[in-house]
């Protein structure tokens, strides 16, 4: 069975959806500044104009809603794998 998925594995996940390329798996070590340059550097274009912040807030929820659903799904597939057993 999949593991939880961690909160960096989800950011990471979501930046796709909001930028051309992911972030990169060191996104964590860069400055704020750093972080803003590179998420205004490839941000998608129907997002063009908002802000580095309003990028990150977009990332962050979708990373939130992404962990969320695959703990659901994993919470399912455990309770009917339990309730296949005790057949």
């Amino acid at each position: 069975m999949v593991g939880e998925i961690t909160h960096k594995e989800a950011i990471i996940f979501a930046s796709g959806h909001y930028l051309t390329e992911h972030l990169p798996d060191e996104y964590d070590e860069w400055t704020d500044e750093e972080l803003d340059n590179h998420l205004l550097e490839f941000v998608w274009e129907p997002f063009e104009y908002h802000s580095a912040e309003q990028i990150w807030e977009h990332i962050e929820n979708l990373a939130y809603d992404f962990k969320e659903t695959i703990k659901h799904q994993l919470k399912e597939r455990t309770w009917a794998e339990k309730e296949r057993l005790q057949e």
